[in-house]
C-alpha cells in the first residue's frame, strides 16, 4: 500500500463523504437523477 492510498484510507475513516476507490459507492448526484 502506499503512502497516498494509506492516506486516503485514513481520510475515508474521518470523512466518508470523500470517494474511496475500495468501497463502491453510489454518487449522490447519480442516486438523485436515477429517479
Amino acid at each position: 500500500m502506499s503512502a497516498a492510498d494509506r492516506a486516503r484510507r485514513n481520510a475515508a475513516i474521518l470523512d466518508p463523504f470523500i470517494p474511496h476507490p475500495f468501497v463502491p459507492e453510489i454518487p449522490l448526484s447519480d442516486a438523485r437523477t436515477d429517479g
